[in-house]
């Protein structure tokens, strides 16, 4: 998964959403510049005091090398490794000098370098919450000129000639998209002028952002045919639960992130569709989902998990390990629970996903996910920032996520061919585990005609 990949055409950096602690640690001054190479120290220095696990300065240091040779086009001769026995300040000054030499080579400015040797140093950890973010990627939320945008969460796919294509993955109810006749699983060819063949969600987000009221035209695919649509952007209120009746008593619950106050939204949406009947199966679609704040995880369990069952396992550094639980209980624990999970299924959702599978509370369907569970902060640096991990989270049963995922229990793709088709055939999976939870009890709920309840090969507009 990509890290920094956008949910939405509004743009978020993963650092806010992913981690499922997101904070802005703010650091003492620090005499470092892009240009000198010093930045790649500040990054070393913030592992040093921050990272979760400790580190080898020298191993961290030899890696920011290897990027100088990449970037300047030098061989080992020219950019040595600093040796294994080097002190601290013995292999940082090595590591100035290689910087300095990789500068009077000519071939890349230095703040490429330092940039360049920033991220690969940060790499090398193999951790997905720890990375660099240059300085325009690390100013917040980019919300494009005049804040607007059409209301559409994208996703990508490659054909069977390996092109990626953006798909429309979700219309947000009440929206420009939805209003101009925009669907799920449309496929975007173009945005204005601009083709999008090999083009990634980023890079289409942007293309739909632009001033309030400004128009923008899109060309999409629709099953065999194309189709030309116009919608006029405006500031689109983010909901990040999206609730209906999927079939006579089963609720269809997708949650989108894990931003602050999405358990409430989550209880409220369950409450409001459970009347004046309590559901017989309820779908969670947690694919997509980059993550968000742990606590807010942890009250979306307690929803459909009882009270005091074992959450997590949480290793802070130089702590024992602390153990999270669920609190509160609800009216919806015993209620047969599937859970929709994808690639793109990470962080605080993965914690969510591991504690329903460890306690048997649900049938998870879909794909792995993305193996990218840890707690983070977001450190400002001297030029960018960086995300550092802080926290290393397992599952209830201590098993690890992080680089491993989540396999579900019934794996379904949703192939490029199935998104042309418009048919979710995860969805379709997990309608039918519904229906099998209920064959003892009564007879299946009704499929619906589509997997959103439309037509097949229809998504709501």
């Amino acid at each position: 998964m990509n890290r920094r990949q956008a949910a939405r055409e509004v743009y978020r950096s993963a650092a806010a959403v992913a981690t499922v602690v997101a904070v802005l640690l703010v650091l003492p001054a620090l005499p470092a510049h892009a240009a000198d190479g010093s930045l790649v120290i500040a990054a070393l220095r913030v592992l040093e005091a921050h990272y979760v696990d400790p580190v080898q300065p020298v191993d961290l240091l030899n890696a920011a090398v290897a990027a100088l040779r990449s970037d300047a086009h030098l061989d080992p001769v020219t950019l040595p490794d600093i040796p294994a026995g080097a002190s601290e300040d013995q292999a940082e000054a090595a590591f100035l000098e290689e910087f300095a030499t990789a500068v009077r080579s000519g071939v890349a400015p230095p703040t490429q370098l330092a940039y360049a040797a920033t991220e690969r140093m940060l790499a090398h950890l193999h951790d997905s919450h720890t990375y660099f973010l240059e300085p325009a990627a690390s100013q917040g939320p980019r919300d494009g000129s005049g804040g607007a945008g059409i209301g559409v969460l994208l996703t990508s796919r490659q054909d069977g000639s390996g092109a990626s294509w953006v798909f429309v993955d979700d219309v947000l109810p009440n929206s420009p998209a939805s209003l101009a006749g925009i669907r799920r699983f449309d496929r975007i060819l173009q945005i204005g002028d601009a083709p999008l063949g090999n083009a990634s969600v980023e890079d289409a987000g942007r293309l739909l952002q632009g001033p309030a009221g400004s128009a923008v035209t899109l060309l999409v695919e629709r099953g065999s045919t194309e189709v030309t649509i116009q919608v006029v952007r405006a500031r689109v209120r983010w909901q990040p639960v999206a609730a209906r009746a999927l079939a006579p008593g089963v609720i269809y619950l997708r949650v989108f992130e894990f931003s602050r106050g999405v358990a409430r939204a989550v209880r409220d949406a369950l409450e409001g569709l459970a009347r004046p009947d309590p559901p017989r199966a309820i779908i969670l679609d947690l694919r997509a989902n980059p993550g968000g704040l742990l606590s807010e995880a942890q009250r979306v369990g307690a929803v459909f998990l009882p009270a005091g069952a074992t959450f997590a396992t949480v290793n802070a550094r130089g702590e024992d390990p602390h153990i999270l639980d669920t609190f509160g209980g609800g009216d919806f624990v015993e209620t047969p629970l599937v859970v929709l999970v994808d690639g793109e299924s990470a962080s605080a959702a993965e914690v969510l996903v591991a504690a329903l599978k460890d306690h048997h509370r649900a049938t998870i369907v879909g794909d792995r996910t993305a193996g990218a569970l840890g707690g983070a902060v977001m450190v400002a640096l001297p030029e960018g920032a960086m995300s550092v991990t802080v926290e290393r989270i397992r599952g209830p049963e201590g098993e690890r996520v992080e680089g491993v995922g989540i396999a579900p229990d019934l794996q379904v793709p949703l192939s490029f061919g199935d998104m042309v088709r418009g048919e979710d055939t995860q969805l379709y999976a997990a309608l039918k585990v519904v229906r099998g939870l209920h064959t003892a009890a009564g007879g299946p709920p009704q499929e619906p005609r589509g997997a959103l309840g439309e037509p097949r090969g229809q998504r709501p507009s």
